[in-house]
Order: structure tokens, then C-alpha cells, then sequence
């Protein structure tokens, strides 16, 4: 823990100086410097820390009591509005740290170069996104064009509730910060351990990469994941098929909002295969039910065929090789990126969540190492292997060279949860306090400095 929180205030102190790139100029993308750290970022830093201190002081005793029975127990609904409680706290954080950049939300959101999908939201709407989508695209400014319409839906549905880009990048925050309630559900499921499940929580909404991002609509794209997660997680627990169809729409969704974000496909399908191999779900019922799945995706895809006219396959077809070819234009060779890349997400994780992730790994496999029974196998190294898993998939397809902290956030979210239990291990609120102290450092000091995201 000390370590890995010496590492993050040594790579914020690398930023204020100037002296540590994100990205790579030799690689043909890098995020510019464009302020300096003075005393508004101190002021901002300080106040979110006394903010974010004083809630972890107030609520530490009752996320300890999570897992209590009896009359020690915390009743479910405190433990949801718990949860609620820090996501508003993390909105308010958010828009703090915020303040030290020079654009506000609503000039991100309005802009075409940072962020092109409000403008063409806001006149066409979701039939005529769909229907038109592979001729019209053509005539979209770059992120609309260069990705399939399902963050063009999501911006067209929140125009719906207000057509003001300010509005809209809050809204864009709000269904983001939901993701903090998807993941106390899904570790909830997973480990069966509720204090775990709450500092997974809260850890996600701090996550770096999404507080660099936000209101971009990759901060989106964990919930969407992990919809998919908690949907695979009720239906391993309860094996009914119902979980398993449903989640077949939702793997159809995440493709449509964020292809890359497939990759989650092998958490799912470590979590299956763990159940099976260990017995714990029968091989005929999840060869039955993943059969049920895959007949609603393809439902899904006919559906979306028959009524809008809109064909996924094609459409990503179309959308990859444009990708290809701005890797080629745009000089973004290969060979850098498959190492540059794990720097990156490195940086959008946190250094001292990072450092941590090891620290879980190799806690996991000593508590496993003593009987090596597959039925025995921690949750955690399941997570972790998954983690790793999916970035070197990620990384070795190569359709993303550069701008991992932006388009590899819903890992960086995952990555949360080795992190959170090591700090469950050490059952200190010190230990976690001084984690997220460290990552407010690191996000305060670079959404202060580098122009990750500018109009």
C-alpha cells in the first residue's frame, strides 16, 4: 500500500513538472500539457479530500457491518442508499475537480472535435440514426462516424430530458456514476462479501480514467458492461434461463454502444467455466441456456434488421476498417502500441491500484495454493485473471493504438476490484483512505495539467 501510494504521488509530482507523457509522440498520439498545477488545483485537491475523508470517516463502521447477521446486520435498503450516497458525493467531487479545466461540460459536449455525437442527436432522430445509419455516417463528424449508433441513441435519449449540452454532460455523469450500484451488485453476487462489494463501489466512481473522460460518452460504457456482468453473475446463481436470454439482449447492446467492450466476454466465460469445472452448475443446463442466449441475441439482431433496417455485422464491418485505416493514416505503427498501451491503462487504473492489483493476485493464489481444489478457487484471482485476460486481448487485436485511458475505461473500472480487496484484507479505513487520497492526487493534479479532453 505504502508502495503503491508513493508511486502515484511520484507520477502526479512527474505531471507537475512536465515530465511524464500519456501516450506517445513516436506513436503518432500523446495528450498535451495545457496548465500547471497553482494554488486553485491545491484548493480543489484539498477540498475534495476533506470532502471524500469526511464521508469514508462517517460511513466506514456501517460498510463494515455489511456482512453482520443478527441485530449487528445493516438492512438492505441502508446499504443501497449508502451506495447512493457516495455516487452523489462522487457528482459533486466530480465537478470540483472539474473546475480547474479550462472547458466547461457543456463546450465538450457541444463540440464536434471532442465530442460529435450531441450535435447529430440533437436533429436526427433514433429511427432515422438506425435506419440511415451506414449512408448517412458517412456525412458525421469523426466520433459519430467512427463508431456504431449506440452512444448516438443514449445522447438522443438524454436530449429527450433536456437539449442544453450542460444538461446533458450532468446526465451523462449521473447514468455513469450508476455503475458504482451495478458493481456493489455484481461483487455483491460474485463473492458473497458486501463490505468487499462497497469498496469496490466506491472505488469505481474514482476510478482515474473516468474522471479524466467524464462527460464523454466512454465513461458510459462500464454500465453497460456491467449490466452484462450482473446479468451473468443472477444467472449463474440462480440458473434460470430467463437471466441467460436477456443477457443475450444485453451482449447485443454492448456491441452496439462499444465493440471493443466485447472483450468482457472472457470475464463471462471464466465465470461459467469456473461454475461447470467445479461443479457447481450442470454442463447440460448452461449448454441449454447459453443456446437460449445466443437465440436472443440473433432475435435481437433479426428485430433490429426486420424494423430499422439497421445489420450490426455489416455496420461493424464498415466501422473496423475505417478504424484500420486511421491507424495507417495517422501513423499509429503496431509494434509501440501493444507496450505503450499497458503503460496507459496503467496510468487510468491509478498507480497505487495497480500496484494493489498484483498485491490481490498474489494473495489469492497463496489462499488457493493450500489445497489447489478448483472449487476453493478465490473469487479474486478469477477477477484478476479476467482483467489481464482482456487487456491483452484488447491490446493484442490492436484496433486500439493510443487513447487506451479514454477507450479502455470499463477495465479500468474492473481493475477497482483487486484494489478494493486488498484494502478488505487489511480491514483498515487508514489503508483505504490513504488509497483514495492518493488517486484524488493523481486525477486533481492531471485534470488540472493535461488536455485530455478539449472542444
Amino acid at each position: 500500500m505504502l508502495f503503491g501510494t508513493a508511486l502515484s504521488l511520484a507520477g502526479a509530482g512527474a505531471i507537475a513538472v512536465r515530465r511524464l507523457t500519456i501516450g506517445s509522440a513516436e506513436g503518432g498520439w500523446s495528450y498535451p500539457y495545457v496548465g500547471s498545477a497553482d494554488d486553485g488545483t491545491l484548493r480543489v485537491l484539498a477540498l475534495s479530500c476533506l470532502l471524500v475523508g469526511a464521508a469514508l470517516a462517517a460511513s466506514w463502521r456501517l460498510l463494515e457491518r455489511f456482512n453482520a447477521d443478527g441485530e449487528h446486520a445493516v438492512p438492505v435498503p441502508i446499504q443501497w442508499a449508502l451506495i447512493v450516497a457516495w455516487c452523489l458525493l462522487a457528482i459533486l467531487v466530480q465537478g470540483i475537480l472539474r473546475s480547474t479545466t479550462p472547458h466547461s461540460l457543456g463546450a465538450i459536449v457541444a463540440s464536434d472535435t471532442a465530442n460529435s455525437f450531441y450535435s447529430v442527436a440533437v436533429r436526427t432522430n433514433a429511427r432515422t440514426i438506425l435506419s440511415s445509419f451506414e449512408r448517412r455516417r458517412q456525412t458525421w463528424p469523426l466520433h459519430a462516424h467512427s463508431n456504431l449508433p449506440g452512444k448516438l441513441l443514449v445522447v438522443r435519449a438524454l436530449t429527450r430530458v433536456s437539449t442544453q449540452p450542460d444538461v446533458v454532460g450532468w446526465l451523462v455523469i449521473g447514468v455513469s456514476s450508476v455503475g458504482a450500484l451495478l458493481m456493489y451488485f455484481f461483487i455483491r453476487d460474485a463473492s458473497g462479501d458486501r463490505f468487499l462489494a462497497g469498496l469496490s463501489a466506491i472505488l469505481y466512481l474514482f476510478t482515474p480514467a473516468r474522471l479524466y473522460f467524464v462527460p464523454l460518452l466512454n465513461a458510459v460504457t462500464p454500465v453497460v458492461v456491467l449490466i452484462c456482468a450482473c446479468l451473468m453473475i443472477r444467472w449463474l446463481n440462480t440458473a434460470r434461463v430467463i437471466y441467460a436470454v436477456v443477457l443475450g439482449i444485453a451482449i447485443y447492446a454492448l456491441a452496439l454502444f462499444e465493440p471493443t467492450a466485447l472483450v468482457t466476454g472472457v470475464l463471462l466465460s471464466v465465470l461459467l467455466a469456473h461454475r461447470v469445472a467445479s461443479g457447481r452448475f450442470r454442463q447440460q443446463t448452461a449448454l441449454l441456456h447459453v443456446g437460449a442466449g445466443l437465440l436472443s441475441f440473433v432475435a435481437t439482431y433479426v428485430a433490429m434488421n426486420g424494423w430499422f433496417g439497421f445489420d450490426l455485422f455489416r455496420a461493424f464491418a464498415a466501422v473496423a476498417r475505417d478504424a484500420a485505416e486511421f491507424n495507417m493514416k495517422s501513423g499509429r505503427p503496431y509494434a509501440i502500441w501493444v507496450w505503450q498501451n499497458l503503460f496507459d491503462i496503467a496510468f487510468g487504473v491509478g498507480w497505487c491500484q495497480t500496484v494493489l492489483f498484483a498485491a490481490a493476485l498474489a494473495d489469492g493464489v497463496v489462499r488457493w495454493s493450500s489445497g489447489w481444489k478448483l472449487t476453493e478457487l478465490p473469487p479474486i484471482v478469477l477477477i484478476c485473471v479476467s482483467v489481464l485476460a482482456m487487456v491483452g486481448v484488447a491490446d493484442a487485436i490492436g484496433v486500439n493504438r493510443g487513447e487506451v485511458t479514454r477507450l479502455w475505461i470499463f477495465l479500468a473500472c474492473l481493475a477497482q476490484i483487486p484494489a478494493a480487496y486488498v484494502c478488505r484484507r487489511l480491514g483498515s479505513v487508514f489503508a483505504f483512505g490513504l488509497l483514495i487520497m492518493a488517486t484524488l492526487v493523481q486525477v486533481a493534479v492531471g485534470t488540472a495539467i493535461i488536455g485530455f479532453v478539449a472542444p
